[in-house]
């Protein structure tokens, strides 16, 4: 655990070191794991898996997957970030967490909360950036995959927008704009071709005001991948950390 005082204040943060690897994809029935070594490169084999909001549980096959049927979320968890719990019986232990879910009329979770012009649900997808935080000029890159759930058919082209704001929490303000980027005109506006269903790309960062940002990936008019980062003008520290591992 580390944390940082400066009086009255303190902050404590989770730090996790593992050499367990985990990605997971989901859909109205049920969650999949893929467990893998960072240390060898292998899939995990028996791990268990297991959602500390409704205790759904699977153990890991010989190619390190896992799969979860999704159960209804606790009323009083519903609020709360989705942990999920991926141990085996040598002692190594992590926690993973899937984010903030979103709930359906029955309580089983999804990640699909605001009715808008997204297409993200029917598309196999990943989209990543090369860090979450960025100077107002600095450069951007990133890169992503999609491919249609039910046609198999990936895009021959997308078309990438940066707008200013989020996703979260938009009933707190009533800048709609700002909460739904796609309902704004873009700040800028990239067209890249797309291979194999793979794209990549970079933004030089037009000296933005500090904030939250939002890159969607478009196909026409549909929205089929989001990601955001925030743009500060921080600091790097005048300190360092070191460590040691044990093994």
């Amino acid at each position: 655990q580390a944390g940082a005082t400066e009086e009255p204040l303190k902050a404590q943060a989770l730090l996790q070191v593992t050499d367990t690897a985990a990605w997971f994809i989901e859909d109205k029935d049920k969650t999949v794991f893929w467990l893998n070594s960072l240390k060898t490169g292998e899939p995990l084999r028996d791990f268990t898996v297991e959602s500390l909001s409704t205790g759904a549980s699977d153990t890991t096959d010989a190619g390190g997957l896992a799969t979860l049927m999704r159960i209804p979320v606790p009323e009083e968890k519903q609020s709360l970030p989705e942990y999920y719990l991926l141990r085996h019986d040598n002692g190594d232990v992590s926690v993973y967490n899937s984010g903030y879910p979103s709930i359906t009329g029955n309580g089983t979770s999804g990640r699909s909360i605001w009715p808008s012009r997204t297409e993200e649900g029917n598309y196999w997808r990943y989209a990543g950036l090369d860090r979450t935080l960025y100077k107002p000029t600095d450069t951007v890159h990133f890169w992503g995959f999609a491919r249609h759930r039910a046609t198999g058919v990936s895009p021959q082209a997308v078309t990438v927008e940066l707008a200013q704001g989020g996703w979260m929490y938009p009933w707190m303000d009533t800048r709609s704009s700002y909460w739904f980027p796609m309902l704004q005109k873009p700040l800028m506006t990239l067209s890249l071709p797309v291979e194999n269903g793979v794209w990549d790309g970079s933004l030089s960062l037009p000296n933005l005001e500090t904030g939250y940002y939002t890159l969607s990936v478009k196909q026409g008019d549909d929205v089929i991948s989001v990601s955001g980062f925030s743009v500060e003008n921080y600091v790097k520290p005048a300190w360092q950390i070191t460590a040691t591992a044990d093994k």
